[in-house]
């Protein structure tokens, strides 16, 4: 079995009373070239061994859309488990930011960046199963961190389940 480690970056916005936008860009290579995402990637071998999870989001974010998170206000909100039937597993820490010290840019991996209301997601332009577990990351109301596991076939678009539960304390 192939496990890769990932970190994904939800960035939003707010203005006065309205709902939270989130920044989504259409990916210009990989799997989901063509759909509509956020900044992510899998962690990197550094000199001291593997960067960390927080590290490697703000890097992706940086190289992705050249959109540089402030530090302090990057936060955890879900553990993502994504099982293909061709044993390959990611891994992904899921964190979210409101505060960025620069702002989104077109770059050579992601399409021009444009922020969406988080009630009007457009979800048929986006990966098939962040239909499913997005939604509990942004709305769901949890005392922990949900862990979202999510069942898929042989390749990106072929959903077949997804199980949400809480992170117990003291749990990697």
């Amino acid at each position: 079995m192939v496990v890769h480690n990932m970190v994904l970056l939800l960035p939003f916005r707010q203005f006065g009373t309205g709902n939270p936008e989130l920044l989504l860009a259409e990916q210009k290579t990989g799997p989901f070239k063509g759909l509509l995402m956020s900044p992510g990637g899998k962690l990197q071998h550094v000199h001291t061994g593997w960067e960390n999870p927080l590290s490697a989001c703000i890097r992706e974010a940086k190289e992705e859309l050249q959109l540089t998170p402030k530090r302090g206000f990057i936060h955890l909100r879900a553990k993502l488990y994504v099982h293909y039937q061709s044993d390959v597993q990611f891994l992904a820490s899921v964190y979210d930011c409101w505060n960025f010290d620069s702002a989104p840019q077109e770059t050579n991996v992601m399409g021009k960046p444009r922020w969406y209301d988080t009630t009007n997601l457009p979800y048929n332009n986006m990966p098939p199963a962040d239909r499913y577990w997005l939604p509990t990351v942004l709305f769901g109301a949890h005392k922990t961190i949900p862990v979202i596991r999510l069942n898929m076939g042989s390749g990106p678009g072929e959903f077949i389940s997804c199980s949400i539960s809480e992170l117990k304390p003291g749990a990697p």
